[in-house]
């Protein structure tokens, strides 16, 4: 998936890839291209909760960013892998 950034007057509007999984009670949202992930009970909380680390990140002037251009190049892709899992294996 491409990242996709327009400017408009408060500066460039970029769409950044999410992937969220369960992880036992909880919701975790990964931001891949940034290194970032938060955790929410809810998809509503954990959505939010994204969305409020991202703006702190890019509003912190200390936090290493990448360039903008470096950020609409880099690709995230989801895919399935097929395996074997032996019988016994899972619980």
């Amino acid at each position: 998936m491409r990242v996709k950034i327009s400017a408009n007057k408060n500066g460039n509007k970029t769409q950044l890839s999410v992937v969220i999984d369960r992880e036992g009670k909880w919701l975790v949202a990964r931001v891949p291209m940034l290194g970032l992930a938060t955790q929410g009970r809810t998809l509503k909380e954990v959505k939010e909760n994204v969305a409020d680390l991202l703006k702190l990140y890019f509003e912190n002037p200390h936090t290493p960013k990448p360039e903008l251009q470096k950020l609409s190049s880099l690709d995230v892709m989801l895919t399935t892998v097929t395996v074997v899992v032996p019988r016994g294996a899972l619980h």
